[in-house]
């Protein structure tokens, strides 16, 4: 049953077959356990609108300041690297005074 408006004829036609007491019986705990189901899962998706605006904990706000200074120093020194790599090749290459040449088609190496 994948939506609700199948729900109807399914209880008909098991009317109609007249199903034992035991069958009946598990046909309704399982309805009722989707019922349930599904009104957790309301309340969890009201609840969690919520929840979002409560402020974290000291901990867990110091755990994630201390997190975000690290990330960031990572991202400054990374970046200081590449600067100075980059400066270093600049330099390298213009005391070679090498310039890039364009590739040569006839050293491609692919099947034919």
């Amino acid at each position: 049953m994948e939506s609700i408006h199948e729900i109807v004829p399914f209880a008909r036609e098991m009317l109609r077959q007249r199903p034992s007491r035991a069958m009946v019986r598990v046909y309704v705990l399982g309805s009722l356990l989707a019922l349930v189901g599904l009104a957790i899962g309301l309340v969890e998706t009201v609840c969690e609108t919520f929840s979002r605006a409560e402020p974290p904990d000291e901990d867990l706000a110091r755990f994630i300041a201390r997190e975000r200074r690290r990330l960031e120093k990572r991202e400054e020194e990374s970046a200081e690297g590449w600067e100075s790599s980059a400066a270093m090749e600049a330099g390298a290459a213009s005391k070679q005074g090498v310039t890039a040449a364009p590739r040569n088609s006839a050293n491609r190496l692919h099947a034919s």
